[in-house]
């Protein structure tokens, strides 16, 4: 219908994009981040499809019987709701009813993203866990810092939902393998 879609100035380190509209005289935005210039949509991923993805990654890479902690926001309309279910949702897929011998160990861990004591509580009630999944969209760091600093020296893999620049920006880190 006369609209061309086309990418401005490439993609940046972080997977975002602006894309270009031609002839709606607007733009749009891909993988998040803030856009100079107005837009008419954004493409990301729904939240319970964010979920079902950590529970891909989850059967993947954390083995049969290990402990996985699911870190969730306690307020009301989080976004981490829907999060949740869509792993539990999936993951139910791979495992059945929870009680069979493909099950792992899921401990849910609510509170509020932007006070470092859900992650501090995390990593000292949990010390054992494979992998620990931020639901919150709080901060990176604080997460890395609870498991991975060296006063504990935990090694569980982190999956997190923060879209700060700083965590966009940041290198992709694995622990070593145990």
């Amino acid at each position: 219908r006369g609209v061309q879609l086309s990418v401005l100035e490439g993609v940046d380190p972080a997977g975002r994009a602006t894309i270009s509209i031609v002839g709606a005289g607007e733009s749009a935005s891909c993988g998040g981040g803030e856009l100079l210039s107005p837009h008419l949509f954004h493409v990301g991923m729904a939240n319970y499809a964010a979920g079902r993805t950590c529970a891909h990654y989850a059967v993947k890479h954390a083995a049969v019987g290990s402990k996985i902690i699911l870190l969730v926001d306690g307020a009301a309309n989080s976004a981490s709701a829907a999060r949740l279910q869509g792993f539990r949702d999936t993951l139910r897929y791979y495992e059945g009813d929870g009680q069979s011998q493909r099950s792992r160990q899921l401990e849910v861990i609510a509170g509020d993203p932007a006070d470092q004591e859900i992650y501090d509580l995390a990593a000292a009630q949990h010390a054992d866990a494979a992998l620990v999944i931020d639901f919150t969209g709080g901060s990176a760091e604080a997460l890395q810092n609870a498991f991975h600093g060296s006063a504990r020296g935990l090694q569980p893999q982190l999956v997190t939902f923060d879209q700060s620049a700083a965590s966009l920006a940041a290198p992709d880190v694995r622990p070593e393998p145990r």
